[in-house]
């Protein structure tokens, strides 16, 4: 959920990255300005941790770094400032802080943005199929897939084939005789609790009992609390662990005066790093495996592992330039596309529009911040049947007229695709969507029968219980 330019890995000395992830962050600013937004962030200063001349030289560093302008440089906070952004702060051993800028995204909103972006240059996005089978010939490439949802067989050509699966990379290389660089797969655990329960007015950075920094972000009606970094040596079955949820929990109650306990846990889940091996830092597991990309190439069939989503761009590129060189075509530098970017004038068209259709303040900025040049759209949902208008759950700003939009406008097939890939509902509300109405709208628009709305709800539930390990999805 953060493009951030990668403050960590100055304590690692990877400058490279740092520079490349600072680079990346203020690229997308400018690229997707309504889903890639700023995040101030407090830094507190603790007696016996790192001395404030250490931590402002390396945030001093961090601005050099990312070109920051006078505004958007880091600047010292007193002991008081510091708790006036995290009122909740234990304030012992507190002797001042810094703020400084980072930004945060929706990352299922960013990916669908970038597929939209690419349709609209021409490209063909086919979902939810899977890879069986990989011909690389001299003349091109055949990828034989089967689609999961009918069953029907597909048949793919190409020039070249660019195996970008993450965690699983090495299992998809294998179907096209691809090289993959060696993976430590790295689980990273995240919980989530309702805002009333931790107030922000800033995210927070705060360490854990080994020493390790952790995230406090607040987003909308929810803090997010993470992250874990260890060993995934199964990523099919990546999992919240009761170990994992109590680290987090532990390094809460040392650092805040909160009584944050696992009640008050709305949900949690867990993501997996595909880091490549070798590529170590200064610190020890995982959390000392570099975050830098690798492209490989065998013939026509190249691969891209490691990076971070802040760096997709530049891991693109790279992959890119490496297919141009397979087809035999020189790479050309390409300007940026911008990913879907509104003007003043039409954020305060859809904004009065929003507003004269009964939807509140947060509503319409969630849905400009969200869709952007698609909010429009999702408005002439809420015009045509103004009972989409109402929020999905009671205090999140997702209104009912999303899940309509995703099943008949972005490729959602399955009650996972619209709850969790594009509402993000799985994440924030306790019962992962299943209590609102969405699953009956999704029902409406796909044309289910009622035995397949109910098998695709004990799917989907069977999945989130699965995920989220120790912290239970609340009855409908």
């Amino acid at each position: 959920k953060l493009v951030h330019g990668g403050l960590r890995y100055l304590a690692a000395l990877d400058v490279g990255l740092c520079r490349e992830a600072a680079r990346e962050r203020r690229a997308l600013l400018g690229l997707a300005p309504h889903l890639v937004r700023t995040q101030p962030f407090v830094l507190p200063v603790l007696r016996g941790r790192r001395p404030a001349p250490v931590v402002g030289a390396a945030l001093t560093l961090a601005d050099r770094l990312a070109g920051a302008g006078p505004a958007e440089r880091h600047r010292r906070l007193s002991a008081a400032e510091v708790l006036a952004a995290a009122p909740a702060l234990r304030p012992d051993g507190l002797t001042g802080g810094f703020a400084f800028l980072e930004a945060r995204t929706d990352d299922a909103r960013l990916v669908l943005a970038v597929l939209r972006a690419a349709q609209r240059l021409g490209a063909v996005a086919v979902n939810h199929a899977e890879v069986r089978g990989v011909e690389v010939g001299r003349a091109g490439v055949l990828v034989s897939a089967v689609d999961r949802v009918s069953g029907a067989a597909l048949g793919l050509r190409a020039g070249c084939v660019v195996n970008a699966t993450g965690p699983w990379s090495s299992r998809t290389g294998a179907l096209a005789g691809a090289p993959c660089p060696p993976l430590r797969p790295s689980r990273g655990v995240h919980v989530v609790l309702p805002a009333a329960r931790l107030p922000l007015a800033a995210a927070c950075v705060f360490p854990a009992r080994d020493g390790r920094e952790l995230f406090a972000v607040p987003m909308g009606g929810r803090v997010l609390v993470g992250t874990t970094d260890v060993e995934e040596p199964e990523p099919d079955r990546a999992t919240v662990t009761s170990g994992e949820l109590s680290y987090l929990l532990d390094a809460l109650d040392d650092a805040f005066n909160a009584g944050v306990g696992p009640g008050d846990v709305i949900s949690a889940w867990a993501g997996v790093r595909p880091l490549v091996a070798g590529r170590r830092g200064r610190r020890g597991g995982t959390a000392g495996v570099s975050r830098r990309h690798a492209v490989s190439r065998k013939g026509r069939a190249i691969t891209v592992v490691g990076g971070k989503l802040t760096t997709f761009r530049r891991m693109a590129r790279d992959a890119v330039d490496e297919a141009c060189r397979a087809l035999g075509r020189a790479p050309r530098p390409a300007g940026a596309v911008p990913i879907a970017c509104l003007d003043e004038a039409a954020v305060a068209r859809i904004a009065a529009r929003g507003a004269g259709l009964g939807l509140d303040r947060a509503a319409v900025a969630h849905l400009l911040s969200a869709y952007g040049e698609g909010a429009g759209g999702v408005l002439d949902l809420v015009e045509h049947e103004p009972g989409l208008a109402e929020p999905l759950v009671p205090d999140l700003p997702t209104v009912a007229a999303e899940a309509v939009w995703a099943a008949r406008e972005e490729m959602a097939v399955t009650l996972a695709d619209v709850l969790d890939r594009r509402l993000r509902l799985a994440l924030y509300d306790a019962a992962a969507g299943l209590a609102s109405p969405a699953p009956e709208l999704v029902a409406r628009e796909l044309g289910w029968p009622r035995l397949r709305l109910l098998w695709e709800i004990a799917a989907y539930r069977a999945a989130a219980i699965r995920e989220r390990g120790p912290v239970p999805v609340a009855a409908p």
